[in-house]
């Protein structure tokens, strides 16, 4: 069965992208254990519900523990979390403490704006296992600054706090299972938070507690906490409010902004419950949820197993280990008689079961003697698994299933296995089967540690006992007794393992010939795999003669060709030449290697015993003589003499080198074919006339003397031609418009003929063919003939685009007169066509009527906002035909005074080649008179008079009342009359004319306009 928590919200709903810390199992403790909450918020009241702009925040809060006298605390986890990126430094009573872990949280709401929020953990055990009952206060946590800004206060989601989860022992409890997970997750519609590893005997008592932040009490839409699609709800958590601001051990509805909630679910799930998933909706509250914390009754064992020690015999091939079978983090004993199984290397060896019952957090040790196969050394790993009764099957139903086994590594004490080397010498001058031999090298070089020891034996009954009188004690000097010899050589190293080898003495007869091989010439044709080969056989450095019949391979390549024989004795310090023809087989590349090898009969093995048996050998690379190919070369135009006699001048001299494969090659040119064959008649190649087309055969000769012949042909040609070249001498364009007045030129400056007329010039824009154009006169060498075209640009070209004139071009690139030059016919340039830039239709400005209509306008920013790029220009006018012209501009645009209501100012904007225009108002409007409060009627000219700003000259039909303060009327004023200045015109007060005392006055202003119905009341301090 699962249970699953859903959060829903629209208030601040995710619209794209957030970031958070998944839940996961943090610690489980198993026993006798139940939890609590301690912890406070350090907002003021609820955010939801403060004015905009009052966002503030403590520093500090304290609560209150009151655990039970018997109650023991085990563990006690601080969480503190808030608005902003994190402080992750506090205090705890005084006590500092650093973020340990931390859980950051960036959510994105409706505003798209990014909020990071933060959540931070400290394990506090010590302390609070020591301070016990009574206050807790933590301080230092700082989010004045972060919650004031708008990013938070405005959203109503600025908020700070703290809590400790206690887990306390108590001897009276029931066996259960706590588990603690954390993270930082939110709902951006619904989350679904997985609970795992729980373990659920029976349901009674089983409770869940919930860490929680920024839920408010009034901001309940939709809101619901289920637990298997069952909705949780208590007395200070209703079914549709469950995150409300509330602690559930204080009882307190005023935790603003955190919930410390605990449920009662021991109807929500089921005993054999591995996971529970929770699921929390809420149409509108933004909800963290920071920790959760469950308490289900669980009574099982946890069984594990541990290798404590270990002891090697390497001469017993046994290893004794010592062990410990353990029940902690449990709340059942561990039954007698539960079953361990051993493997080695991933093979049962033993099975044992445990002698008692463990109880929670027991234990029992034993020792065990494994039987190890024979021969078996090096790294070996050792496995013991507990409740496995080597099936790979259990009998006991634990909390943690996962945990049985216990991986030990360890090296079995072993020799490596010896392997010395025959040792052969040469027989005794005196005794032909005997030699003297010294093997007392391997008494180190078989070792290896120092401490190890050697010693030789004549048998191996005699070195398995280390038997002395079998012992060889003159290993550097021994004289063999027979013909091979077998000695044993026994190695022992400190820790009691031994290791016994052989190897055998040898005498040999050491009077022997050295058979080597040289070859001395080859002799080949052109084009032929024979080869005439002649090659000494050698008998140097010997002692003994070489003898008859020797044989010879003979290798291409490492690939046998044939074998020979010596055909006489070869004596000492002599030699024997001979000839031997051989072919080459035709899979054999023309490079290779010819290797003559002396005594081998084919396969690598001869039949001659030698001083040296590594010298047999003599290679060889050959290169078989191949006629070179001769590249074809190219037919070879020449131009025909100016003077027309009809003869053409040619020179071919650079395929002298240019056809050659080699350095060393010959080139050499002739009239006939014959010639060419007998490397005859050659003729000079630099500057060779003819008057008809003339084939010339040329040869190839290696440095072998073979050769190839190709030919090719001299072709007399006309070289006199025109060259047609065009520019673009001018481009005409209006604004907004798509024809082009196009100016240009076609010349025939560098050619050797005329250029004939009508020859084809191609327009193109951006490749695309526009039209085609011819020119009217033949133009002589050096002549040029001026053109003018109007042409329309299609509107599938763009507006910046490239405009390309090509001479000698129908069209399609393809030209009707043979040029000397036909790679210039093109010329090209940018183009553009110009359009009015856009200008945007400027707002009317509209101010306050500084008299009969009037007033001062700023209209100069529009000098750079109505720009589209920084190099446009912006001017002001009066009139429309001002405007294009650009006559009579307005220069005084920040402290323009208009002269009639409303005033049409006309706008222009100037790209360089184009310009549009607009215009806008200058109005004025009848605002609410700004009074000013103090007279001063002593004739220094400041505040002499009541000035009101805005009246005079706007509000004609205004009339102005002065009252003391006891209510009596002293002075009437409206547009014909001047403003008061102090002097009494009512007799109430005194004489008329009197002037007043000082003190304060108030003043009803009436302006008698539809707009401003209701009078201006207020008051005017005179002083002198």
């Amino acid at each position: 069965m699962k249970i699953r928590l859903l959060l829903f919200f629209t208030f601040f709903a995710i619209t794209s992208g957030f970031s958070q810390v998944d839940i996961t199992l943090y610690e489980q403790f198993n026993g006798r254990y139940d939890f609590t909450f301690v912890g406070n918020t350090l907002n003021t009241a609820e955010n939801n519900l403060t004015a905009v702009g009052d966002c503030s925040i403590n520093t500090s809060s304290s609560a209150i523990l009151n655990l039970q006298p018997d109650d023991i605390i085990t563990a006690a986890y601080l969480y503190w979390a808030g608005s902003g990126s994190g402080d992750f430094d506090i205090k705890l009573n005084g006590t500092d403490f650093t973020a340990e872990r931390i859980f950051p949280l960036t959510a994105i709401t409706l505003d798209e704006i990014p909020r990071p929020y933060f959540g931070a953990f400290a394990d506090v055990t010590t302390l609070v296992q020591t301070t016990g009952n009574g206050t807790y206060t933590l301080s230092e946590l700082d989010l004045t600054q972060v919650v004031i800004d708008n990013l938070y206060c405005g959203n109503k989601t600025n908020f700070g706090g703290w809590a400790i989860i206690v887990v306390y022992e108590n001897a009276v409890l029931p066996l259960n299972q706590l588990n603690v997970y954390d993270g930082m997750q939110y709902v951006p519609n619904s989350i679904s938070i997985t609970l795992p590893s729980l373990n659920v005997i029976d349901n009674n008592n089983a409770k869940i507690g919930f860490l929680a932040w920024e839920g408010d009490a009034n901001l309940a839409i939709s809101e619901t906490l289920t637990i298997n699609n069952s909705v949780l709800s208590n007395t200070l958590n209703p079914a549709t409010n469950a995150f409300n601001s509330t602690n559930s051990v204080t009882g307190s509805s005023d935790l603003y902004n955190m919930d410390l909630d605990i449920y009662n679910i021991e109807d929500y799930i089921a005993p054999g419950d591995e996971t529970a998933e929770i699921e929390l909706s809420s149409g509108r509250d933004f909800v963290m949820v920071n920790a959760i914390v469950t308490k289900l009754n669980s009574e099982l064992p946890d069984a594990t197993v541990t290798i404590d020690d270990e002891f090697k015999d390497c001469a017993a091939q046994t290893l004794q280990v010592t062990y410990t079978v353990h029940n902690d983090n449990s709340t059942a004993p561990l039954p007698a008689g539960t079953m361990v199984a051993v493997y080695l290397n991933g093979n049962l060896i033993t099975t044992f079961a445990t002698q008692n019952e463990l109880p929670i957090n027991g234990s029992e040790s034993g020792t065990l003697l494994l039987p190890l196969p024979t021969g078996l050394t090096g790294e070996v790993q050792i496995i013991f698994i507990v409740d496995d009764n080597g099936t790979g099957v259990g009998s006991v139903t634990e909390i943690n299933e996962q945990n049985n086994s216990y991986i030990h590594t360890t090296t079995l004490w072993a020799l490596e296995p010896i392997n010395p080397a025959d040792i052969t010498v040469c027989e005794t001058a005196s005794n032909t089967n005997v030699g003297i031999f010294d093997f007392s090298g391997y008494e180190e070089s078989l070792k290896t540690d120092p401490a190890q020891t050697v010693a030789f034996y004549h048998t191996q009954i005699g070195a398995q006992s280390q038997d002395t009188n079998d012992e060889i004690n003159n290993s550097d000097s021994y004289l063999s007794t027979q013909n091979p010899e077998t000695i044993y050589v026994r190695l022992d190293d400190p820790n009691g393992c031994s290791t016994i080898a052989s190897f055998d003495l040898i005498a040999i007869d050491c009077t022997f010939p050295d058979a080597t091989v040289v070859i001395d010439t080859i002799v080949t044709s052109c084009d032929s795999k024979e080869l005439q080969v002649t090659y000494t056989v050698n008998n140097f450095n010997s002692s003994d003669i070489l003898p008859v019949n020797t044989p010879i391979a003979i290798y291409a390549n490492g690939i046998l060709i044939t074998t020979t024989v010596t055909a006489s004795d070869i004596a000492i310090d002599g030699s024997l030449t001979a000839t031997i023809t051989i072919t080459i087989p035709a899979s054999i590349p023309q490079n290779f290697n010819l290797t003559f090898v002396v005594d081998d009969t084919g396969n690598g093995t001869g039949i001659v015993i030698e001083t040296d048996e590594t010298n047999n050998g003599f290679t060889l690379p050959f290169t078989l003589w191949v006629s070179p190919v001769l590249t074809q070369p190219q037919d070879i135009e020449g131009c025909e003499t100016f003077n027309g006699s009809g003869i053409g001048e040619f020179d071919f001299s650079a395929y002298a080198e240019s056809l050659k494969n080699n350095p060393t090659d010959v080139v050499t040119f002739h009239l006939s074919q014959a010639d060419a064959d007998n490397n005859t008649n050659a003729i000079n190649p630099l500057n060779y006339n003819t008057v008809t087309n003339t084939e010339i055969y040329v040869r190839l000769t290696d440095a072998n003397g073979c050769y190839d012949t190709a030919s090719f042909t001299l072709i007399i040609i006309d070289c006199y031609f025109p060259d047609a070249t065009v520019v673009i001498d001018d481009v005409y364009k209006q604004c907004n418009s798509r024809v082009l007045h196009i100016h240009y030129t076609v010349a025939n400056f560098n050619g050797t003929d005329v250029l004939p007329a009508n020859t084809p010039v191609a327009i193109y824009a951006n490749s695309q063919l526009l039209t085609i154009v011819n020119t009217i006169n033949t133009l002589e060498i050096g002549e040029s003939e001026p053109g003018f075209i109007e042409v329309t640009v299609p509107l599938g070209i763009p507006l910046d685009f490239e405009l390309k004139l090509t001479a000698d071009d129908t069209g399609n690139g393809v030209g009707i007169v043979i040029e000397t030059d036909e790679t210039n016919n093109e010329f090209a340039q940018p183009e553009n066509l110009p359009l009015s830039p856009v200008l945007i239709q400027p707002d009317d400005i509209e101010v306050c009527d500084t008299g009969f209509g009037n007033a001062t306008f700023d209209f100069s920013g529009y000098a750079e906002s109505l720009k589209n790029y920084p190099n446009e220009e912006v001017t002001f006018y009066l009139s429309q035909p001002n405007a294009d012209q650009d006559f009579d501009r307005i220069y005084n645009t920040s402290d323009y005074k208009t002269e009639e209501n409303p005033t049409r100012i006309y706008v222009r904007l100037f790209n360089g080649t184009c310009h549009t225009t607009a215009s806008f108002l200058l109005k004025t409007k009848k605002c609410k008179p700004i009074t000013h409060n103090y007279l001063t009627p002593n004739g220094d000219g400041l505040n002499d008079t009541f000035f009101v700003e805005g009246l005079r000259n706007v509000f004609l039909n205004f009339k102005m009342s002065i009252y003391n303060r006891w209510g009596t009327l002293i002075w009437t004023g409206n547009h014909n009359t001047a403003d008061w200045d102090g002097i009494a015109d009512v007799s109430k007060i005194g004489s008329e004319g009197t002037e007043v005392p000082v003190g304060t006055y108030y003043f009803v202003l009436e302006l008698n306009d539809p707009d401003f119905p209701e009078p201006i009341v207020d008051w005017v301090y005179v002083t002198k």
